[in-house]
């Protein structure tokens, strides 16, 4: 069975991690800064494989679909979007905000061969379910076998 390949951009390096240990290091020591976005962030996947498709599922939680793309080019799948941030009222004082928002991408090299023409894509319950059928000759087919 081939894996589906997680493909390196700048939103899933290791360094993009090196301000946040940097950050996390002076709020255990001296409190927290109270930062109510991110430049960026890195949805979790699940990357499956069954013997007709491959399925990516994100969990992209809050971020309206339609600020959700997906893109294919050559063997690259990418996803990219924005988790908006809610704006504070007038009125409002708010003491703390936890919750992440910025922009996403996450890029992944599918296996030859998938079919380019048949992928799908859905979010439901703050899960983005994209579904890219296998080409037919990479499906399993049963061979019959001649009697001499």
């Amino acid at each position: 069975m081939q894996q589906l390949a997680l493909r390196p951009n700048r939103a899933n390096g290791t360094m993009l991690d090196f301000p946040r240990s940097v950050e996390d290091l002076f709020n255990k020591f001296w409190g927290g800064f109270n930062r109510p976005t991110v430049d960026s962030w890195i949805p979790p996947v699940d990357l499956i494989e069954t013997p007709q498709a491959y399925l990516l599922r994100l969990e992209i939680p809050g971020v309206n679909p339609d600020d959700v793309e997906v893109t294919l080019v050559g063997d690259t799948l990418t996803v990219r979007g924005e988790k908006r941030i809610v704006e504070k009222d007038a009125d409002q004082t708010w003491s703390l905000t936890e919750r992440l928002a910025g922009h996403f991408e996450r890029s992944f090299r599918l296996p030859a061969p998938a079919s380019t023409k048949e992928i799908e894509a859905e979010a439901r319950h703050g899960v983005l379910a994209i579904r890219v059928m296998k080409a037919a000759e990479a499906q399993p087919r049963k061979i019959a076998i001649r009697h001499g």
